[in-house]
């Protein structure tokens, strides 16, 4: 007998830009003040636009996204470089909270794959999941 082990029904995810929030609260003060004096956002890169500059915005990420997995499944999540398949990952592993939907697993979630997640050159694609999925926390 199978069941449904993750359930995602209608999921989305809005990030507002400008809003303060760097989880670094001396980081937060210094764009505050930053900010105040009409001055760069001090922790921007160098080269980039500032969010902070970009007050007001959002970016939505996901926009309705529903999948259902049984017991004994698997799933991939590919697609292009700013997919947001990263965003998916972290709500589904309870990293991030989504704006709007409902996100039901049954079980524990382990991330596979990351964007910060190297690959060894030497190692074929197998092996390189097979190394990372056996790093997991």
């Amino acid at each position: 007998m199978t069941y449904t082990v993750i359930s995602v029904e209608y999921l989305s995810k809005q990030y507002d830009l400008g809003v303060i929030g760097t989880v670094i609260l001396t980081r937060d003060l210094n764009r505050w003040w930053a900010r105040l004096r009409g001055k760069p956002d001090p922790n921007s890169l160098v080269g980039y636009d500032s969010h902070i500059n970009r007050r007001g915005e959002t970016i939505l990420a996901l926009n309705d996204v529903s999948v259902s997995m049984k017991q004994g499944e698997a799933l991939g999540i590919i697609g292009k470089n700013g997919a947001d398949k990263s965003p998916l990952l972290k709500i589904l592993s309870c990293v991030v909270t989504p704006t709007s939907g409902t996100v039901k697993v049954k079980g524990r979630i382990g991330k596979l794959l990351e964007v910060s997640t190297g690959f060894h050159p030497k190692l074929t694609r197998r092996e390189n999941v097979y190394l990372n999925a056996f790093t997991l926390p």
